[in-house]
């Protein structure tokens, strides 16, 4: 693994490969996307590429608002909330007007 800490720049979109802008330029660590959402996985248990178990890993993707708007249209982006009990998270389809049907 190479460490690009000092020299990170804006990933882009791992759907379309669009070329995305930083939200906070100004901020020198800042690699967070603007028009995109950044999304962190730890691994998943059934994947057969990525599960580090024992090492404090994690996979970061940008998905642009397109690309994520169109993949929410074709269902194929779940929304949840995610309680701090033992309470099971609920599951139902995204489309980008969720929080105003709330």
């Amino acid at each position: 693994m190479s460490d690009f800490s000092d020299q990170f720049d804006i990933l882009p979109c791992i759907v379309c490969s669009k070329v995305l802008e930083p939200a906070f330029p100004s901020e020198v660590d800042s690699h967070g996307p603007y028009a995109a959402t950044m999304f962190t996985s730890r691994g998943n248990y059934g994947s057969t590429l990525f599960d580090p178990v024992t090492i404090n890993l994690f996979l970061q993707i940008n998905v642009c608002d397109d690309c994520l708007r169109s993949a929410g249209e074709r269902n194929h982006v779940f929304v949840g909330t995610q309680h701090r009990t033992v309470t099971p998270s609920i599951f139902g389809f995204w489309d980008e007007n969720y929080e105003e049907n709330q």
